[in-house]
């Protein structure tokens, strides 16, 4: 059954209630404040999109440039983007539970690559949480460990 009416489009302000809602549903073991949400639209708006479903945000995405092989900490202020930023770099995705299956993640991952590539960024770097490597996989990333976390 296909939804009508389903799309993704650039984020706004007022988005970032239903952002921060869908994240804690879908990630609730990896919280971000909604400041995090502001900070990354305020920085880079070409790189947060949202997916709606008539009025109900059902998805969204945040990117932006960064530099390689260092991730910026989850729930952390970046401050700016870096100008010698050096990859393009996906931070959060989410799609609702209800939505999944109808590829909305697929299409955002290719609006998001493209972008990439206008902007001049030859390679996307990101972390797969929630047992993700799969997903990722299948949409053309390769998995590489960067480095352990000592206790």
């Amino acid at each position: 059954m296909r939804i009508r009416n389903v799309g993704w489009r650039a984020a706004n302000q007022a988005d970032l209630l239903e952002i921060k809602a869908l994240s804690e549903r879908v990630h609730p073991g990896l919280p971000e404040a909604i400041e995090v949400f502001a900070e990354r639209l305020r920085l880079y708006p070409d790189g947060v999109l949202v997916c709606c479903h008539g009025d109900r945000l059902d998805g969204y995405a945040i990117s932006h440039p960064w530099m390689r092989d260092r991730a910026p900490s989850l729930n952390a202020s970046i401050g700016a983007i870096p100008e010698n930023a050096d990859t393009y770099y996906f931070h959060d995705f989410a799609v609702d539970d209800s939505m999944r299956g109808r590829r909305l993640g697929s299409q955002a991952i290719a609006i998001l690559k493209a972008h990439a590539r206008r902007a001049g960024f030859r390679t996307i770097n990101l972390v797969a949480v929630n047992a993700s490597d799969g997903f990722w996989v299948s949409h053309g990333f390769r998995a590489r460990q960067i480095g352990r976390a000592h206790v």
